[in-house]
């Protein structure tokens, strides 16, 4: 269960970083984007260095014997490490992405370089923090990323209950997805006509996203 939660949080950061790209007018920002990329490179930086101890002490739980009270108590503290390892990992994943869009605005090669560089070693935690699960819960037998056949695996895993529970989160996040879509084309729309400055592109670009999303989803069921 702990696992799916994980999953649906990482699925809802994602898309929120793709429409953090699209939106941004990154073109028009007036501020010394150099500095701003150096400074996204700390955060990232610092975002490691908290997984780091989160790690460690994710680490530390798993190793402890405990029965009874302290056990559950040990699982608790367990489950919320996870939470906060989960949402640094993404976290520094989606500030590396921001500041790569920065270093290619600025094209400075190194900034570009390092920013690539960044943006992998923050993704490759989540391959870390799905060996601190493996070993959290080893009766699990929890797919690796890489797997080809991933979500089928990890539904298989999964009982009645953890795949109510994950159809219930990916729903919510498909509606808020249409919605989110909707407005922001809408928004950009409205940013258009008050700036003079046409944001076509961007409309037509989530425009086309939205209808895939939609059909991937009408099909993928029917095909059911």
């Amino acid at each position: 269960m702990n696992a799916i939660k994980q999953y649906t949080i990482s699925g809802v950061i994602g898309f929120l970083i793709v429409w953090a790209i699209i939106l941004i007018p990154f073109t028009k920002l007036g501020f010394p984007i150099t500095m701003v990329t150096i400074s996204l490179f700390v955060i990232v930086i610092i975002s490691w260095i908290y997984n780091f101890f989160v790690a460690k002490h994710i680490n530390k739980l798993i190793n402890n014997e405990l029965e009874g009270d302290a056990e559950d108590e040990a699982e608790d503290k367990l489950s919320k490490k996870f939470y906060e390892y989960s949402f640094s990992m993404n976290a520094g994943a989606i500030i590396s992405v921001l500041a790569l869009a920065f270093a290619m605005i600025e094209l400075s090669l190194i900034l570009i370089t390092i920013a690539i560089v960044m943006t992998i070693a923050s993704y490759t935690l989540s391959s870390y923090m799905m060996h601190l699960m493996k070993k959290a819960y080893p009766e699990r037998d929890l797919p690796d990323h890489s797997d080809e056949d991933y979500s089928k695996k990890l539904l298989e895993i999964s009982d009645e209950g953890e795949r109510y529970l994950m159809l219930e989160g990916l729903y919510k996040v498909y509606q808020f997805a249409n919605a989110a879509f909707l407005f922001a084309i809408i928004g950009i729309a409205l940013y258009s006509v008050v700036s003079g400055d046409s944001q076509l592109f961007s409309m037509i670009v989530i425009s086309i996203i939205l209808l895939i999303m939609n059909g991937m989803y009408a099909f993928s069921v029917r095909n059911k």
